[in-house]
């Protein structure tokens, strides 16, 4: 169960599996416009639950099992990972204790490596090229229109219209079957030239149709 908030982040409460408050909002909010609409992105998870249902044998609906928490250096510009923990929980709580039946604190945090530097606190217009454009809507949802139509095989038409509309590769809905199949293809060229212009790694990457 992904949480943003609303069962409480609080490594020594076992949070419930009923969410107990509002989600928490983060502070970087940002917006996405692959569908040609705006998507505003407001929430953050903020930790991971695993919960058992086994009722009978348990004596209760939902048990938490595992936790893996997220923490968050958070600010305005540029919200960044810091550090993650993954807490083990028993039936009455984190872990029963020797002494006293109290819980144990958990262990600290493992802390996130790589540049830590503060972003800068203005911000700054970055230009997009076009084929980084087609390759980011190609990475995220359009790879399957695309591969159905270069096979040859049926695939949403409507869906690969408002594609190639909401992209400026098509100034109608309805355009003609030349004007349609000429769109694909500069749409196309501009997808293998943002793969083209990605930086090479040393990990073997399949793709797959």
């Amino acid at each position: 169960m992904f949480d943003y908030g609303e069962r409480g982040v609080d490594p020594l409460v076992p949070p419930a599996f009923t969410a107990q408050n509002s989600w928490l909002a983060r502070q970087d909010s940002f917006s996405l416009y692959d569908y040609g609409f705006e998507i505003r992105l407001h929430r953050l998870c903020r930790q991971v639950l695993m919960f058992h249902h086994f009722p009978d044998e348990l004596g209760e609906a939902d048990t938490l099992v595992s936790r893996l928490l997220l923490e968050y250096d958070e600010n305005p510009v540029l919200t960044q990972l810091s550090a993650t923990r993954t807490l083990a929980y028993e039936g009455d709580g984190y872990r029963r204790a020797p002494v006293n039946n109290m819980m144990p604190p958990p262990p600290p945090p493992p802390m996130i490596g790589g540049n830590s530097s503060r972003p800068k606190s203005k911000w700054a217009i970055v230009e997009e090229s076009k084929q980084i454009q087609a390759l980011r809507y190609y990475s995220a949802q359009g790879y399957s229109v695309i591969n159905k139509y270069l096979r040859g095989d049926d695939y949403p038409e409507i869906q690969a219209k408002e594609t190639l509309l909401s992209r400026d590769y098509l100034s109608t809905n309805e355009p003609s079957d030349e004007e349609f199949k000429n769109a694909m293809s500069v749409y196309i060229n501009d997808i293998v030239e943002g793969l083209s212009s990605l930086p090479e790694t040393d990990h073997r990457v399949v793709y797959r149709a």
